[in-house]
């Protein structure tokens, strides 16, 4: 049974996958031609070529809005094997954190690290893994902004937990209320006007495909924490041990 649903599963990705695409083909040609008007109209004449530029760069924000929607429905529907490799993830937090530090200076939020050094090699995508962390991490970026009073603060952290390593990422935020907390993790769904709805879907799903766990604990007023746990051995490794030679 499970495998029929999962290969139902397979199926249905490879379907909407190839219909993302059929769409995103004539949306690119769409996106060049915008680009070729513009050229022609960057230095309109009169108000009624003015009027022109300024609908056709509204449209060209329109069209790249969508193709970004699209990358992000495909990174679902049809999601890369992943390469695992040995990593430190204490240096990935550092990767993430040197990658994101300058705009969030410029958004005056602090950021803060605190690795456990004792947190072994783990087996991990590092490419799908950063993109789970930069999620978490714009999303509590776009949370702190709501904030209006006190210090703004992002804290990334690591922990050697028995058999897992757990890495957090924790904002003192507004948080967020139960109900939004319950539906968080479903594609789509955003607080924000201008969210997409698919960055803390597509981080759980990158985290789960590693045999990990992705959590949020929140309350109003008091920030969120996102907790991500992960194996520190691949699940065949573990699966293989104490077999008989």
């Amino acid at each position: 049974m499970v495998g029929k649903r999962e290969t139902q599963q397979n199926d249905l990705g490879t379907l909407l996958g190839g219909f993302a695409h059929e769409i995103r083909n004539p949306l690119s040609t769409i996106g060049l031609n915008l680009k070729l008007l513009a050229e022609e109209w960057k230095e309109p004449a009169n108000p009624k070529e003015e009027r022109a530029a300024r609908r056709i760069k509204l449209i060209q924000g329109e069209v790249t809005r969508l193709q970004h929607l699209l990358d992000e429905f495909l990174r679902i529907a049809r999601p890369p094997s992943l390469k695992k490799d040995p990593r430190d993830l204490n240096g990935v937090l550092k990767e993430i954190a040197d990658f994101v530090e300058p705009e969030l200076r410029r958004r005056n939020i602090r950021l803060k690290i605190y690795p456990d050094s004792s947190l072994p090699l783990v087996p991990v995508d590092a490419s799908r893994l950063r993109q789970a962390l930069l999620n978490l991490v714009l999303n509590a970026q776009a949370a702190l902004e709501n904030k209006e009073e006190g210090e703004r603060e992002i804290l990334l952290s690591s922990r050697l937990q028995g058999d897992r390593a757990v890495l957090y990422v924790m904002d003192n935020g507004p948080g967020m209320t139960k109900e939004t907390l319950e539906q968080c993790w479903k594609p789509w769904f955003s607080t924000r006007p201008d969210g997409s709805g698919l960055g803390l879907s597509i981080a759980r799903r990158i985290v789960q495909d590693h045999g990990g766990t992705l959590e949020a604990q929140s309350e109003p007023g008091k920030g969120t924490q996102f907790v991500m746990t992960l194996p520190l051995e691949l699940r065949e490794e573990r699966a293989g041990k104490g077999a008989s030679p």
